[in-house]
């Protein structure tokens, strides 16, 4: 089964659970068989609300993983944008209908329960989105700011030159060959001079420069410091190249590891 299509099935389980849940709420549901569900037996329907909210709330969180890891084709789709926001109306108004019946029932059954609902729907709807829209926003100047910084180290990387220290201790002389070489990045994403089996080729991701082996794997990964015009290595545990190393523009110039 293709995403597309479970999506479309989650979809309408979400519509189906969802609709079994306000006509319960409106109109009351009750087994003629004496509390059975097929074969499940319920011995408090009191607390079918909240097991129809789990139910929906199940389906939404489907559908709401399977929105954020499609590609911006999907994202960007008038007719699939609407579909999505009529969804997350009917799954947060149910889902919170669900709870609110479960805590305060005796609201549905003091007032109209058609208008408790749509109420709590509808207001349960504009909180969900309000605060979508401030977690997008965030989003979106994370993700600005990250692209422009991507743009500063492309733009830095492509003057020269650029000297990869690889193996510098404190207090050791560095050495052209021994612990240091020139390094270039071609604008293909191949590393021109200094080119060899661990340092291939290169790429900008999130605001990092990572340089990749000759097996395209990740074997350093480096941070950029504009105002000392110099990379960092990140040091992460899951490379292989040494923590200490920098690229920098003026090996003569440069500070020795251990200093700011």
């Amino acid at each position: 089964m293709g995403d597309i299509e479970q999506l479309q099935r989650s979809k309408r389980y979400l519509t189906f659970f969802s609709g079994i849940l306000f006509l319960h709420l409106v109109a009351g549901i009750r087994d003629a068989d004496s509390g059975t569900i097929g074969p499940i037996t319920l011995e408090k329907w009191d607390q079918i609300g909240l097991i129809l909210s789990f139910v929906v709330s199940f389906y939404l969180l489907r559908i709401l993983n399977f929105r954020s890891a499609e590609g911006e084709k999907y994202k960007d789709s008038i007719q699939y944008r609407i579909d999505d926001y009529i969804h997350l109306f009917v799954g947060v108004g149910a889902i919170s209908n669900g709870f609110v019946q479960t805590i305060w029932g005796n609201v549905y059954e003091e007032n109209n329960a058609f208008v408790v609902s749509a109420v709590v729907a509808v207001v349960s709807f504009v909180v969900v989105f309000v605060l979508y829209l401030i977690f997008n926003d965030f989003r979106s100047r994370q993700s600005r700011s990250r692209s422009s910084m991507d743009h500063r180290i492309a733009a830095a990387l492509r003057t020269s030159p650029w000297f990869l220290i690889y193996a510098n201790h404190v207090g050791q002389t560095l050495r052209e060959g021994t612990n240091y070489k020139p390094i270039s990045f071609e604008p293909n994403g191949d590393i021109g001079q200094g080119n060899n089996q661990n340092e291939t080729r290169w790429r900008i991701r999130e605001g990092f420069l990572e340089i990749l082996n000759k097996n395209e794997v990740v074997f350093s990964r480096f941070s950029y410091d504009e105002g000392r015009e110099q990379f960092r290595a990140t040091g992460d545990s899951d490379l292989k190249a040494l923590p200490e190393q920098r690229i920098v523009r003026d090996v003569d110039a440069w500070d020795s590891i251990g200093r700011p």
